[in-house]
């Protein structure tokens, strides 16, 4: 990415969403699928990276909160900007491979439902090249 100024930008600040969704398949394993953005809007210029990836979460002391993860997936980046002299304008790149790896740990707050910090990092590989992201966030999971 670019910066208003022109000039490359290894680190960009943004807002992150996290969606996931799975079964419990042993008291130290959990199988799923998770759906990640990262959004950041500067002047006219929208830019999202969006993930879909499988994914499994293992608990290696499952009576402790620490996981780890590691997931496979597609995805997507998407850019758009609004001018009032050129318009708006819209793209999205081909999907490319997503490598998904995590860290976190969770609190449990009563019998089904736990409170968690996860620190995530995803690279994904385009035809036109590849981006790194680092995502960390608050979540909250109901078993």
């Amino acid at each position: 990415l670019r910066t208003e100024d022109g000039q490359k930008s290894d680190s960009l600040e943004g807002i992150g969403l996290l969606f996931k969704v799975g079964a419990v398949v042993r008291p130290w394993l959990l199988l799923g699928f998770e759906a990640s953005t990262w959004y950041r809007q500067e002047n006219s210029v929208h830019v999202s990276f969006d993930h879909y990836d499988a994914v499994a979460t293992f608990f290696p002391f499952y009576d402790k909160g620490f996981y780890a993860k590691l997931g496979i997936g597609v995805g997507v980046i998407s850019v758009a900007f609004d001018s009032p002299v050129l318009g708006s304008f819209s793209d999205s790149s081909d999907p490319g491979l997503d490598l998904k790896l995590g860290l976190g740990y969770e609190w449990q707050i009563s019998r089904s439902f736990n409170l968690g910090l996860d620190l995530t990092f995803t690279a994904t590989a385009f035809e036109e090249g590849q981006t790194q992201d680092l995502m960390s966030h608050l979540s909250f999971s109901w078993y």
